[in-house]
C-alpha cells in the first residue's frame, strides 16, 4: 500500500512528513527548542549558575593577584635600578679617584727621576766634551 501525499510515515518509531508539512515541522522545532532550553535550565541551570559565580570569583582573583604582582614587579625593578645607580656612581667615583692617584704617582716619578737623568746628562756632556 502507498500512503497518501497527506500521511504520514513510520519509519522505525520516526515520524517522516511529506513536504507540505515543513513550515509546521519548522514551527514545531522552534518551540521545541525552547522547551528544551526549559528543560535545560531547570536540570541543570543551579549548577550553571554556580559555576558562573566560581569562574567570577576567579576571575576576580586572577584581576587581584595580577594586579599584585604588577606593583611588586614595579617596586623591585625599581629598587634593582636605584641599587644599579648608587653602584654605577660608586665605581665611577673609585675609578675617577684610581686614576687620580696614577697620574700624581707618574708625575711625582717622573720630577724625582729628572734632576738624577739631568745630573747623568750634564756628568756625560761634560765627559764627552773634554774628551
Amino acid at each position: 500500500m502507498i500512503p497518501s501525499k497527506d500521511e504520514q510515515l513510520t519509519v522505525v518509531g520516526e515520524t517522516i512528513r511529506q513536504p507540505d508539512d515543513a513550515a509546521q515541522a519548522l514551527k514545531s522545532d522552534v518551540t521545541g527548542g525552547a522547551n528544551l532550553d526549559k528543560v535545560r535550565d531547570i536540570l541543570f541551570g543551579s549548577q550553571l549558575r554556580e559555576v558562573e559565580r566560581r569562574f567570577a570569583r576567579l576571575e576576580e582573583r586572577l584581576v587581584k593577584d595580577t594586579n599584585s604582582l604588577k606593583d611588586d614587579v614595579k617596586k623591585r625593578l625599581d629598587a634593582l635600578e636605584l641599587y644599579v645607580r648608587n653602584e654605577t656612581e660608586s665605581l665611577t667615583g673609585q675609578i675617577k679617584s684610581e686614576h687620580e692617584d696614577r697620574v700624581d704617582s707618574v708625575f711625582r716619578a717622573s720630577t724625582s727621576s729628572c734632576p738624577r737623568t739631568s745630573a747623568s746628562f750634564d756628568s756625560r756632556c761634560s765627559i764627552s766634551i773634554s774628551a
